[in-house]
């Protein structure tokens, strides 16, 4: 398993059509990252924990969206250190990034 950086303009449309694996993308911005990383039940996803925190906690609020976990997935490791600033300076200025 191989994950990457990459610069992408943000501005630029963002298509799901072309592989008919995404059925939604969208631009997220560090802030907002930040906030599913520190929500109790943000970095759930696709685990049994999820399914059994939403039926424990009703009243807690849903997070916006979730985050693989870095303990699970590569996409957890990836996200969760460019929110954080851990990702190496590369050409560009990819840790400067404001949005993923």
């Amino acid at each position: 398993m191989v994950g990457f950086y990459a610069i992408a303009e943000p501005n630029q449309e963002i298509r799901v059509d072309l592989d008919n694996e995404l059925g939604d993308a969208r631009w997220f911005t560090r802030e907002e990252v930040l906030e599913v990383l520190a929500h109790p039940l943000g970095t759930t996803m696709g685990s049994s924990v999820h399914l059994k925190a939403d039926a424990e906690a009703e009243k807690l609020a849903r997070p916006a969206f979730y985050v693989p976990n870095k303990a699970q997935a590569i996409a957890g490791v990836l996200i969760h250190d460019w929110a954080h600033r851990k990702v190496p300076q590369l050409p560009g200025g990819v840790n400067n990034a404001s949005k993923i």
